[in-house]
């Protein structure tokens, strides 16, 4: 062999040895992420994810940061419109720090991303649409968000190989088409909070009261239906209670949780879920006889995920207080919990899964 020949495949030789350790180096550096929301449990949620994907994360739930750093100014509850002059000032104060991230994810309500879309924002940006992508305040503040421009952004970004726009439940996807808008089907839900020991746990519920023979009433109704709700366990003799509580937890305790859907989607489902705990669920029927259902929910109770399928081995429904009480007195308490906690866990690998998936497709190596 030449000397010429041996120069060549010792260079050749030399170039993958290091293109295999760079390679190497890569898959082993942590994704380092930033995470804006306007939700503190899409941050706690995200959290684990980062956990189980062993991302480098920093979190931004914005209205926890001092009142003056987000845009110059404390905008109170203006923030959520995002219109042009509000991206900008934001992007004008922070794009130093944004430019120290490979990818950034924002949550709850998508108009956050306009500060990346506006600013032709170059590295992978997650755009996870919690509640309505054009959610708006009021009367949309100082340029009447949301306007034409947005959702120009917002439909390009679904052709931008660098964007993803994902859905925390499908009624997300159903609403962007219902304003003229494609981005899809991916939907990746809550994980939800593991169930862990916590030491030195302290309940919030009073110590008198005898939670193991009582529903819990998830306190996210109207005073009104607060008491119509008891008044209608108590016309069966089921006891009740509703207050504070120190997290899902807490609800452990409790014979179970009686919740009436106010959402297409609750974290609280899905924390619950890896605590085995058992919700009891008026029927779609029944919910509309009690008068209540709200706002966006009317018409579109199909798109609850408290009425999906996968969910219905899970939950138990009831079409009438005297049924509630029925329920309540013979479901097999012992057999139901261990079910929903495998249901739960099983849950949480898939979305870690989705999570996995997503990376991978923005090119993160570490997720090959």
């Amino acid at each position: 062999m030449n000397n010429q020949k041996y120069a060549v495949i010792m260079f050749t030789l030399c170039v993958a040895l290091l293109g295999g350790t760079l390679q190497s180096a890569l898959a082993d550096k942590k994704v380092k992420v930033l995470h804006i929301t306007f939700h503190e449990g899409c941050k706690k949620d995200f959290e684990e994810v980062a956990r189980e994907l062993d991302l480098d994360l920093t979190s931004w739930f914005v209205q926890h940061l001092p009142q003056e750093f987000w845009e110059g100014f404390h905008a109170g509850n203006e923030i959520y419109n995002v219109g042009p002059h509000r991206a900008q000032r934001v992007w004008g104060r922070h794009k130093d720090f944004f430019d120290q991230f490979d990818l950034i994810v924002t949550s709850d309500t998508a108009p956050l991303s306009r500060i990346f879309l506006q600013n032709e924002w170059k590295n992978p940006l997650i755009i996870w649409v919690c509640n309505r992508f054009d959610y708006a305040h009021g009367r949309g503040g100082e340029d009447g968000f949301p306007d034409r421009e947005y959702y120009n952004l917002i439909r390009q970004a679904t052709q931008k190989k660098n964007v993803r726009i994902i859905a925390y439940t499908p009624f997300e996807h159903e609403y962007m088409r219902r304003k003229g808008i494609e981005m899809g089907t991916r939907t990746i839900k809550p994980l939800g909070t593991k169930e862990e020991i916590i030491p030195d746990f302290k309940s919030a519920v009073p110590a008198e009261m005898t939670a193991a023979e009582s529903l819990f009433i998830f306190p996210r109704v109207e005073v009104g239906q607060m008491t119509r709700a008891r008044q209608g366990c108590a016309s069966v003799e089921i006891p009740t209670w509703s207050g504070v509580y120190n997290g899902p937890d807490d609800l452990k305790q409790f014979k179970g949780v009686l919740f009436f859907p106010y959402a297409f989607s609750n974290l609280a489902l899905f924390e619950n879920l890896q605590r085995g705990i058992i919700h009891f669920v008026p029927t779609q029927r029944f919910l509309s006889q009690l008068g209540f259902i709200r706002g966006g929910m009317h018409g579109n109770l199909q798109w609850s995920e408290w009425y999906f399928k996968e969910y219905a081995d899970c939950l138990v429904y009831f079409n009438s207080w005297a049924d509630l009480k029925h329920k309540v007195q013979t479901i097999d308490y012992a057999a139901m919990k261990p079910k929903i906690n495998a249901l739960g866990k099983q849950h949480r690998i898939q979305m870690a899964d989705e999570w996995k998936k997503l990376l991978k497709e923005l090119g993160f190596m570490t997720f090959a």
